[in-house]
């Protein structure tokens, strides 16, 4: 895939390739594995601007592989020499998938949140596949948000002008207060029926 400020493409062994794609008011997030294809559309004026920059170490398959090598290693010294092979086989195919994964999650991230529930979202892996790359795209990505993030502001602030604009209207007895107060809580109500995340 070209990589572009608009355009992140980040592959990884274990967990496939992500692919980013910002667009006017959204980023298309696509997820390719060896079992799976999944993309959704997140709307940018849900991110929250400040993502979280971590490490998050998959301590899981530590916990499974102490599970499986006692397992393999009675395999491996409890019989006669075909099974000690398969075992011993096993056991290193098994040791070196596990912390390949655990080693690969070691990796820096960079975590986006839904600023209106504080759920993850999703995350970068930092500098990859260059730093110069990530770099362009991250400061794309974040200026959209922070665009999303002002015309949603502007939007609040067109609420607040019209509900002073119909006062106004009411001080000068151009409206009564029945229509006043319909007309402002109609106003709030479509404030309240913005849908809020995703």
């Amino acid at each position: 895939m070209h990589q572009s400020e608009t355009a992140l493409e980040q592959r990884s062994l274990f967990q496939g390739t992500q692919k980013f794609t910002v667009e006017a008011e959204h980023v298309r997030w696509q997820i390719k594995n060896m079992l799976s294809l999944r993309e959704e559309r997140i709307p940018l004026s849900v991110l929250s601007p400040n993502p979280i920059r971590h490490r998050s170490p998959n301590y899981k398959m530590l916990y499974y592989f102490s599970i499986f090598a006692p397992v393999l290693l009675l395999i491996t010294f409890g019989g006669n020499i075909l099974a000690m092979r398969v075992g011993a086989f096993l056991l290193s195919i098994v040791s070196i998938v596990t912390l390949s994964i655990f080693f690969a999650s070691l990796v820096e991230r960079l975590s986006f949140y839904n600023k209106y529930n504080g759920s993850y979202v999703f995350s970068f892996t930092i500098d990859r596949p260059s730093s110069e790359v990530f770099k362009s795209f991250l400061n794309t990505f974040t200026d959209k948000i922070q665009a999303a993030k002002s015309v949603e502001a502007a939007s609040d602030q067109s609420i607040s002008s019209e509900i002073e604009k119909l006062h106004a209207l009411f001080e000068k007895q151009i409206i009564t207060a029945d229509d006043f107060d319909r007309l402002k809580r109609d106003l709030i109500e479509s404030v309240k029926n913005r849908t809020i995340g995703f």
